[in-house]
């Protein structure tokens, strides 16, 4: 779908309107949310497919940790793994109320 847009920019204070020209703003905008997205989670967007590249994921998480120097220090870490798509927010509200009360 073809569409123009009013873009109003503050100068001096005044107000300059430009009317950009009609563009596909559609596609324009998919094209650069797929590349985007390619470049943080090596996927294409849309893709169901799991974050692809040499290593698993538990491999990538043990490079992580060496690199931060954790390796030996991960058994006393106090650390809490949330996933998923609902109830995050509770369930680290329950969580922060507990850790805060051991303490």
């Amino acid at each position: 779908m073809l569409s123009s847009q009013v873009m109003e920019q503050m100068q001096s204070n005044v107000v300059v309107k430009e009317h950009s020209e009609d563009l596909p703003l559609t596609s324009s905008y998919e094209s650069a949310m797929e590349a985007l997205s390619s470049l943080i989670i090596s996927k294409k967007r849309g893709d169901g497919s799991s974050v692809g590249g040499k290593y698993e994921k538990l491999e990538r998480m043990t490079m992580y940790l060496k690199i931060l120097d954790l390796e030996k220090d991960i058994g006393g870490l106090r650390i809490i793994h949330v996933a998923g798509t609902k109830g995050q927010v509770f369930l680290l509200t329950i969580n922060y109320i507990c850790l805060i009360n051991q303490t």
